[in-house]
């Protein structure tokens, strides 16, 4: 069970489930929820306030032909709506998303040979995501159907003692009439820190992110990390965002003396001199 509320009045609950069977041979994932969230959506470079509403619930079956290579199912609804936030008309590219429901079929592939699942210190986990999403009812003159498809690479490498350097590259790409929230977002769909998730959004993404961990006692650790994207076919303006950079310092309290599991403070600056606080549990990636 889950909830949140923010200052700026976003709010929203949910509940979700991961089950297990027969050694971890077959999986299942169901969660649901809603949420009533306020954000910017930059538009050819400049941040629209936003108001989006709406209720998901999403199922996920999977199945493991090896220990390290599984399969996954998934299928999601969303009902949502959106608006301006304040006075004034919605920007014409928003218009065909002011109100729909979504349907989304996916198939995931994923190649996981990590030493842990919560705090891995070497091996690979590589994930190849297809969907197919239709548009159940809309106002506005959106494409009927879309795909996507996302591809992740990361790397761990032991460096001394539970130091970890870590590698992480991902590529995106969609179809045109996706709707911008499942397009290719830089911070969104590669999990970047230093940009807004909302800022560079477009029809194909390629990231690279380099990391080290590091443990100053059994409960505190660090993190150093960097990454650089670039957007292309931008949302509002068709153009490339170009290479965009960011870096910071996290930190890291070891919340279980039994699992290796962190609470984490991230503290990133980008490019354009702007920093941004990141606070979750566990890793980024």
């Amino acid at each position: 069970l889950a909830g949140f509320g923010t200052t700026n009045g976003s709010k929203g609950f949910g509940v979700g489930t991961s089950l297990s069977f027969d050694e971890n041979t077959w999986k299942l994932k169901f969660y649901g929820g809603r949420a009533d969230i306020f954000y910017d959506l930059y538009l050819a470079g400049f941040p629209v306030p936003v108001r989006q509403e709406g209720n998901v619930v999403n199922l996920n079956a999977g199945y493991g032909i090896t220990p390290e290579l599984s399969l996954g199912f998934g299928l999601t609804n969303l009902d949502t709506s959106i608006t301006l936030d304040g006075p004034g008309v919605l920007p014409p590219e928003l218009v065909p998303v002011a109100n729909l429901n979504l349907v989304k079929l996916s198939f995931d592939v994923t190649w996981d040979r990590r030493d842990d699942s919560i705090f891995p210190t070497r091996g690979s986990l590589v994930s190849f995501t297809v969907a197919d999403g239709e548009f159940v009812s809309s106002r506005g003159l959106l494409d009927e159907r879309y795909q996507k498809a996302v591809l992740g690479w990361g790397q761990y490498y032991n460096t001394r003692a539970s130091d970890v350097a870590v590698l992480r590259v991902t590529g995106c790409t969609v179809t045109d009439g996706a709707p911008f929230f499942d397009a290719c977002l830089l911070g969104g769909t590669d999990k970047f820190r230093g940009f807004p998730s909302t800022q560079f959004i477009g029809s194909e993404l390629l990231s690279l992110q380099v990391a080290y961990r590091g443990r100053l006692t059994k409960r505190w650790g660090y993190e150093v990390f960097f990454g650089a994207g670039n957007v292309y076919d931008q949302f509002g303006t068709g153009e490339e965002s170009g290479w965009r950079k960011a870096g910071g310092l996290g930190v890291r309290f070891r919340l279980s003396e039994k699992f290796p599991l962190d609470y984490s403070v991230d503290v990133s600056l980008n490019d354009e001199d702007k920093e941004l606080l990141y606070v979750y549990l566990g890793q980024r990636f």
